[in-house]
């Protein structure tokens, strides 16, 4: 927890919240900037908001760059809610979500996390 940086960003599930609090808690009393997202924070912002200076509720994509200009300027919102991108690359998400299909649940979780960002698919989140 001694790297040198300018930007701490931590994604969390509710099981890793204290872990990332603690973590958060360790760089912001170094004046380093930390956002939390992640599921926990999108269930519990305002719990959140105590350990991270900006939170994203949602996913985080549609808000990313907004987010790194504001900063940039100084001036970065307490809160991002998602953004819902368009849905496009709906077809693309399914197929690779139908070949990852029989990958076990263990690791099937993780991946859906990654691969259906921002796309309306039924599936269940792992935390």
């Amino acid at each position: 927890m001694d790297l040198e940086v300018d930007l701490v960003v931590i994604t969390t599930f509710t099981l890793t919240a204290k872990r990332a609090y603690t973590i958060a808690d360790n760089y912001r009393k170094k004046g380093i900037y930390v956002v939390i997202g992640g599921y926990h924070a999108s269930l519990m912002p305002k719990e959140v908001q105590e350990y991270a200076d900006t939170v994203f509720v949602g996913s985080a994509e549609g808000n990313w760059e907004r987010f790194l200009i504001e900063l940039e300027n100084g001036h970065p919102q307490k809160v991002y809610e998602e953004i819902k991108l368009p849905t496009s690359v709906k077809l693309f998400t399914i197929e690779v979500y139908l070949k990852i299909r029989s990958i076990p649940l263990l690791y099937l979780c993780n991946l859906v996390e990654v691969v259906c960002t921002n796309v309306n698919l039924y599936y269940r989140f792992c935390s």
